[in-house]
């Protein structure tokens, strides 16, 4: 069994549903490839910087290493000779404090201005001290606890070194070395520097005057402030040292000095501007947030394209009823309009007036194609907006009067009667075919749903400005929540599982778009003891005499919700 052509077409959806939505895991898995490739490439991208920073941080602390070795090494060295010439091997702490000032004058090493210096052989009777700024009795002892536990840690061979981070020590950096490498128990001799000395003699000089970030010629001219942050900080966290850019943690290296350069700790980390340098384009940016916005732009395209797929399918069922309902509305007056023809083609009719008879059916139903017709005409021009009015002054009660007496043979045949009340003259600015035909599909639609036997009033009234057109039933009514669906194209309250229902669906729908064509309003509204009652207004005519309003022009039941379409 072959499927129906709307089966066919509900199945190629379904497909092209599914196709997409394959497509949108398709992206979704090359979403989460790509950025699994971009976040390794971001690792290895911040990887790189770490190392640029690490080697800036490793050329700063050799060149403070080498500084901090010229200095002291320059005190040092003629201190110490001069204690082997006297023959004695007596230090004096003073003697190594004239070497420092003869150091700094010669202005050929970093100064190191010492606030004091010592010799110690790690007991409290064999320390002396010499200086302005020697330290307290209590500090003395927390220095010398300081000396012997970096003594116990030092490595074989250590010429120089550097004690900071220790209470004992002040805040102060401390160089010192042996007076001589073979003695037993070791004889330090050592002088304090404040930390201010250290950065503003060493440690500024070397940013001003050693390249830390090298990538040929593109920053030989560009400070070390602007392509690199440092921090230095002692063992104990305490910092001696910062650039005005903080470092920023996520691409930051640490280095580490030895223990005989008193582990000291420089972080270091790439700025922007570096960046750039080192990295064509810079640091990566996570490409989460686009692939995210790509993924979630594809899943509402499949979601609308599923969306726009159903609206088809139901639109093609809509038609595929639509055409069924129109078949069977032809079908119906033709069957009726051929059986009279033959009836009298044969001659069997026994009087003139069945002869008649059958001739006023012939007509009535040759006007009811001819108002189906005109529907599905209409429809079709209101859906490609060809629609045009030639607004007029239009007396309304002498032309809903003519529609209603010719729409009278149709309420007959079904037994039923149409009620006219006219409130005087009311002359509206309309088209006259477009009023025609919206009083016979409101009338149509009366007869249609309601009761064998029902009065249908139709009312022409005029409500201030509006000229007004009431048609009242005596049907089952409409409830509230489907009461602005009946206006909508292919809407019949009856297709939920009533077959006996006809019509095309349409009616109604083409009131709404002559009404909204006219600038009028149009709702539906309970009637009282039972029914609906439809209503439309269009614009009265602004110099028609009939300018009295109704009894009940007051009471403007369009008001709430009525506008057209």
């Amino acid at each position: 069994m072959r499927p129906s052509p709307l089966a066919r077409r509900w199945l190629d959806a379904r497909h092209l549903v599914a196709g997409l939505s394959l497509v949108v895991i398709a992206l979704a898995l090359l979403a989460y490839w790509a950025w699994q490739a971009s976040v390794r490439r971001h690792q290895v991208a911040i990887e790189l910087l770490r190392s640029h920073a690490e080697l800036a941080a490793q050329r700063l602390g050799a060149r403070m290493q080498n500084e901090l070795y010229l200095s002291a090494t320059a005190a040092f060295r003629p201190a110490l000779a001069a204690a082997r010439s006297s023959g004695t091997g007596a230090f004096d702490p003073n003697t190594l404090l004239a070497a420092a000032r003869a150091a700094e004058a010669c202005n050929c090493v970093p100064p190191l201005r010492p606030a004091y210096a010592l010799r110690t052989d790690l007991t409290t009777a064999g320390t002396m001290f010499a200086g302005p700024a020697a330290p307290s009795d209590a500090e003395r002892e927390s220095l010398l606890a300081a000396l012997r536990d970096e003594l116990a840690r030092m490595p074989n061979g250590w010429d120089i070194a550097v004690l900071r981070g220790n209470a004992g020590v002040g805040g102060r950096v401390v160089l010192f070395t042996r007076r001589d490498r073979n003695e037993s128990p070791p004889v330090i001799v050592g002088v304090a520097t404040d930390s201010a000395t250290l950065r503003e003699f060493i440690v500024r000089p070397l940013l001003c005057n050693t390249p830390l970030v090298v990538t040929g010629d593109r920053t030989r001219d560009i400070p070390n402030d602007s392509l690199v942050a440092l921090r230095i900080t002692d063992a104990a966290g305490v910092e001696l040292y910062r650039t005005s850019a903080s470092v920023d943690a996520a691409i930051a290296s640490t280095t580490r000095f030895p223990v005989e350069w008193g582990e000291l700790v420089i972080e270091s980390a790439l700025r922007p501007r570096a960046a750039m340098l080192v990295l064509p384009g810079g640091v990566p940016r996570s490409p989460v947030p686009m692939l995210v916005g790509l993924l979630l732009t594809a899943t509402t395209l499949v979601a609308v394209a599923a969306l726009m797929l159903w609206r088809t399918y139901d639109l093609g069922r809509a038609r595929a009823d639509f055409t069924s309902s129109v078949s069977h509305e032809l079908r119906t007056p033709l069957t009726q309009i051929l059986l009279y023809a033959e009836t009298i083609e044969l001659g069997r009719q026994r009087s003139p007036a069945k002869r008649a008879e059958a001739i006023a059916v012939i007509a009535r139903e040759t006007r009811r194609l001819i108002h189906l017709v005109e529907n599905v005409l209409q429809f079709s021009r209101a859906e490609r907006s060809l629609t045009r009015l030639r607004l007029q002054p239009v007396e309304l009660s002498e032309l809903v009067a003519e529609t209603v007496a010719a729409f009278t043979p149709v309420a007959d045949a079904r037994d039923m009667a149409v009620r006219l009340r006219l409130d005087g003259p009311v002359t509206a600015r309309a088209d006259a075919d477009a009023i025609r035909r919206i009083v016979l599909n409101l009338l149509d639609n009366a007869v249609r749903y309601g009761p064998p036997g029902q009065t249908v009033t139709v009312a022409v009234e005029r409500a201030g400005t509006w000229a007004r057109i009431v048609v009242e039933d005596e049907g089952p009514g409409i409830p509230a929540p489907r009461r602005d669906d009946v206006w909508k194209p292919f809407v019949r309250l009856g297709d939920d599982g009533d077959a006996s229902m006809t019509g095309c669906g349409i009616g109604l729908a083409i009131v709404s778009e002559l009404v909204a064509l006219h600038g009028g309003r149009r709702a539906v509204l309970p009637r009282a003891g039972g029914g609906a009652s439809f209503c439309v207004e269009v614009p009265a005519d602004a110099y028609s005499q009939s300018a009295r309003p109704s009894a009940d022009a007051r009471d403007d039941r369009l008001t709430l919700g009525a506008s057209g379409r």
